[in-house]
């Protein structure tokens, strides 16, 4: 049966998603749900939780308030700790049982909005789909309701936005500091970051860039809002060390041209001589950096749909089990998350990439610097 996971891992709901790129916003979270949603997010998702606060919270909902539809418990609640807690916006975030249940958030929201005299946004998550789904959706908020319409300041340096950084696709280790160096090596202001490392302020702000560099199809919605508010282009691509050269001429390009572009090139054809298996975006990446270092031809399945529906091409978009597995049979090589393991053939090469959306923290101290992945590369190609 399709869509059935036996042994094969599941990614991060689109809950959590959510939660992470709004985490350093200033907002409210309010996840309606007994408890489970939170548990899992702040055990599993979010290595920020143990020294980095922020507002989340869950509704505890109860049976018979599922059963009975007592929103106005949920309601008093939220107004409750707005008030106490003084949080630039409220947040709500759908869980499945509410989604059954057909509660009205947008009513409840209205409501909230009056009392409270804050933004409430709606997200409507259903648990069901990834990671990818929730983060966009909230960067999306971002790029339409937390940016100004500031001119763009004429500095001479080109500016840089940042998009979709969380560490569900980056952890907490040195990537995104390896990724601002290096760009402001190459004589590139950094501007904002969605969502780690910025202040609610310098998001506002964002309207000043040059360019939006997008490092994860969670940020891609956001990239086109910002294009079409404030004619701000993009580069979608992940910058690898390795590609410093190819990513700088992209960026440069998007802004004096100001169109959108890509930092992979079509497929190169023929039998692959390994597969990548992970988020569209830095793997299509990682494919151009190892054709371009290693002259090996690599295709990516990734098993996120929701990129599919971004547009993101030049992937093999596959969730069921036995058609990754029979993929890979043809492959040297295998380069994906540890708990993808099992589905690697006797033949292959299988190379161990831990993806905090997909394992937690289970191998999260395998996980190196992204940024010079192809450094950790050599050794196997």
């Amino acid at each position: 049966m399709k869509d059935v996971h036996v042994i094969g891992p599941t990614y991060t709901a689109d809950v959590s998603g959510v939660c992470s790129a709004l985490y350093e916003m200033g907002g409210m979270v309010v996840i309606h749900d007994p408890s489970g949603c939170n548990s899992t997010y702040n055990t599993h998702d979010e290595p920020r939780w143990y020294d980095q606060e922020s507002l989340i919270f869950i509704s505890g909902l109860s049976q018979m308030d599922a059963l009975m539809g007592n929103d106005e418990k949920l309601i008093r609640d939220i107004c409750k700790a707005a008030r106490f807690y003084q949080p630039s916006f409220v947040a709500l975030v759908r869980s499945p049982i509410p989604l059954m249940t057909g509660m009205d958030f947008e009513a409840a929201a209205r409501v909230i909005k009056e009392q409270i005299h804050i933004p409430v946004y709606v997200f409507p998550t259903t648990g069901m789909r990834s990671y990818v789904s929730g983060a966009a959706m909230a960067f999306q908020m971002m790029a339409e309701k937390m940016v100004s319409e500031k001119p763009v300041k004429d500095e001479g340096k080109p500016s840089v936005n940042l998009l979709g950084a969380t560490p569900l696709d980056l952890s907490i280790g040195t990537t995104l500091d390896s990724i601002q160096k290096s760009l402001k090596l190459y004589g590139f202001e950094i501007n904002a970051t969605f969502a780690m490392g910025s202040t609610p302020g310098e998001i506002a702000e964002a309207s000043q860039a040059s360019i939006n560099l997008v490092l994860s199809g969670t940020g891609l919605p956001a990239a086109r809002v910002l294009k079409e508010r404030l004619g701000i282009p993009c580069v979608v691509g992940f910058p690898l060390e390795e590609m410093q050269e190819m990513w700088r001429k992209k960026l440069l390009l998007a802004a004096g041209t100001k169109e959108d572009q890509v930092l992979w090139e079509e497929n190169n054809g023929g039998d692959a001589d390994g597969y990548i298996i992970g988020e569209a975006v830095f793997s299509l990446s990682l494919r151009e950096m190892i054709w371009q270092k290693f002259h090996k031809n690599f295709a990516v399945i990734c098993p996120l749909l929701e990129e599919k529906e971004f547009g993101i091409l030049g992937c093999l978009y596959l969730r069921d089990e036995e058609e990754i597995r029979e993929k890979l049979k043809t492959a040297d090589y295998v380069i994906a998350d540890p708990l993808y393991e099992p589905f690697a053939a006797e033949k292959n090469c299988f190379i161990r990439l831990p993806h905090e959306a997909c394992s937690g923290r289970c191998f999260r101290k395998e996980l190196g610097d992204l940024y010079q992945t192809g450094s950790m590369l050599g050794k196997y190609l």
